[in-house]
């Protein structure tokens, strides 16, 4: 017969490890505060780089814009007098930005917002949705012409695998 023998287990280090995860996963505020600020800095990039969150550029200003562009920063100081681009003409339609007016409010006013399950985010501004998605004139009269999709918000594949890695560090202790 052998002698028989006792193995002592201590899981307190276990307990400790599962009670700081389960608190953690009830109170998970702060991993969606540190998303959303990933995700306006992303959604600002993007802005930057003038393109959407997979990469792809946005569509070109239009003629109509560049031309009420011009004449609000200058109108004829802008043009020859064959009614042509002059040389302070071209370096304002070279360094305008696609989406980015005067004010810069549409880029300058990205935000979050906790809500219970999770974070949105985006813009306040009343027309960032039709900038987003674009818009027909035939369904909107008050466009200027057809609006683009120009998407400013939305997750890459990276910024998945981000997000996910921002919610696994907080869970394990380490955000």
């Amino acid at each position: 017969m052998a002698n028989p023998f006792v193995v002592t287990v201590d899981t307190a280090q276990v307990d400790s490890y599962f009670n700081g995860l389960s608190a953690r996963a009830s109170t998970p505020s702060p991993a969606y505060i540190a998303i959303g600020e990933y995700l306006t800095r992303a959604a600002d990039q993007n802005f930057a780089r003038q393109q959407t969150p997979d990469g792809q550029r946005w569509a070109s200003n239009s003629r109509l814009t560049i031309e009420r562009y011009l004449a609000t920063k200058g109108g004829a100081k802008a043009l020859n007098k064959k009614g042509q681009l002059n040389s302070k003409g071209a370096l304002l339609v070279s360094s305008k930005k696609i989406l980015q007016g005067h004010t810069g409010l549409l880029r300058h006013r990205l935000f979050y917002r906790l809500v219970s399950d999770g974070v949105v985010y985006g813009s306040p501004e009343v027309y960032a949705a039709m900038q987003h998605f674009g818009g027909q004139r035939s369904r909107y009269p008050h466009l200027w012409g057809d609006l683009p999709a120009r998407p400013f918000v939305g997750l890459s594949g990276a910024d998945e695998k981000t997000v996910v890695s921002i919610m696994a560090n907080y869970l394990r202790g380490t955000l």
